[in-house]
């Protein structure tokens, strides 16, 4: 599985939409993906979600592992302040950001169908 796998699944929301849940149990409305931004910084700019009836909009980060976030040095790093969810493939561990503020997490490979994972892996 690769990074960029997981940035055309989420850019064009290659995966059940509907029924998302954080790790945490709240329910995710993807009104934006966000606009890709293959620089330096989060990996999607602008995106617009619903978290249990709250809107957010700002960035989201994609990693392979939710401790990537921290091997990446993000929770220390200015740039990545206004991520509103870190959509994953697996979650080892929770996240936290520079102002130690917990950010919502998706795991995706639970809502991709296998006929894409297939296709991918052939």
């Amino acid at each position: 599985m690769k990074e960029d796998f997981l940035h055309y699944l989420w850019k064009f929301k290659k995966f059940e939409t509907l029924n998302l849940k954080t790790t945490q149990g709240e329910q995710i409305t993807i009104i934006k993906t966000g606009d890709y931004l293959e620089l330096a910084g989060p990996d999607f700019f602008n995106a617009q979600i619903v978290i249990e009836n709250q809107k957010w909009a700002g960035n989201v980060e994609i990693h392979l592992k939710s401790s990537d976030w921290y091997v990446h040095g993000h929770e220390k790093d200015v740039a990545y302040e206004n991520v509103i969810l870190h959509v994953v493939w697996e979650h080892d561990t929770e996240i936290f950001g520079k102002n130690n503020r917990e950010i919502p997490v998706l795991i995706l490979k639970e809502y991709v169908p296998s006929e894409i994972l297939s296709n991918y892996n052939s």
